[in-house]
């Protein structure tokens, strides 16, 4: 059986915004597609992989325009589930994207009163992009019938390749350069639920 979903979006936001000196706004416009297909191709395996696309634009209040921070050509999503409730459900999830948008400073004035550096950005806001975003992970979970009740054994790994993918820049005292800081490297939980 297969299935397919598709929907069109628009939304404005306003009121003024001031998430940091490198992004303000005072409104904004966010249109998008998106579409999903989902493939049973038996009783207990699913495919299920979606697409979307986000055109994001943030107008400031002297009226210039610029992409906000998530404006993206791609966001990919795709999972593989075989859930049998007798022996497991596992899940092998993988998001691709495009990175998102921000504004690196591009360098530092000394502030001789407070002994430290102030951070002076571009005119324009979003001019540069993190890498693409890519995570692979992997999750199960069994059900383990009791007489009264029931134990639910779960497990997850995230990251499951230990990707680097950047998150923010982290800058060096003077404003300078820059390196990186990056979203959860590989991890593991797992855990026991009983319910009485």
């Amino acid at each position: 059986k297969l299935e397919l979903d598709a929907a069109i979006f628009s939304k404005s936001e306003g009121g003024d915004v001031f998430l940091s000196p490198a992004e303000i706004y005072q409104s904004r416009e966010i249109k998008g597609i998106e579409t999903r297909v989902q493939w049973n191709l038996h009783r207990y395996f699913q495919i299920t992989g979606s697409y979307s696309l986000l055109d994001v634009q943030n107008r400031t209040p002297d009226g210039t325009t610029y992409a906000g921070r998530n404006d993206m050509a791609y966001f990919s999503r795709l999972f593989l589930t075989y859930n049998k409730p007798k022996l497991a459900n596992l899940s092998l999830a993988y998001i691709f994207r495009q990175g998102l948008l921000y504004s690196p400073a591009i360098g530092g004035q000394l502030d001789a009163d407070l002994g430290v550096y102030e951070p002076f950005f571009e005119d324009q806001f979003n001019t540069h992009r993190f890498k693409n975003y890519h995570n692979l992970s992997f999750s199960m979970s069994k059900e383990i019938p009791q007489k009264d009740n029931f134990l639910l054994f779960f497990a997850t790994i995230n990251n499951l390749l230990n990707l680097k993918n950047q998150q923010t820049p982290l800058y060096f005292a003077n404003y300078s350069g820059y390196n990186f800081d990056y979203y959860q490297l590989r991890s593991f939980y797992c855990g026991l639920v009983w319910k009485i």
